[in-house]
């Protein structure tokens, strides 16, 4: 990854995404339009994968059911709700989290803010 590459948290204007969509269809004679569309296609599919992923959170029913829409960040986690290590001794004690700091702690274990 380049320092130019757009990280998988950054929104990309339209026109910028529309200019990365015309690159990867474009039929480049050149070697340095053919480089370009090569990256507009990786940098499209990273985009992709991270809004599949839904910006890096999991498909595990635990982190869906922590993030859903429809939770108030103010109330109080569940059993059932994501816990990097339910066996801990802690496990009880941390079922005082809100979930808004368990979003955080997942976050920030992912290194996503």
């Amino acid at each position: 990854m380049t320092p130019n590459d757009p990280t998988p948290d950054e929104q990309l204007d339209p026109t910028t995404l529309a200019e990365l969509r015309r690159l990867a269809r474009s039929r480049p004679q050149s070697g340095r339009g053919q480089v370009a569309k090569a990256s507009a296609i990786r940098t499209l599919e990273r985009l992709a994968r991270a809004s599949r992923r839904g910006q890096g959170i999991s498909d595990d029913p635990a982190v869906l059911r922590l993030f859903a829409d429809d939770r108030d960040p103010s109330e109080r986690v569940r059993r059932d709700d994501w816990h990097p290590d339910p066996d801990s001794g802690f496990f009880e004690l941390e079922l005082y989290d809100t979930v808004e700091s368990r979003r955080r702690w997942y976050r920030n274990l992912l290194g996503r803010r």
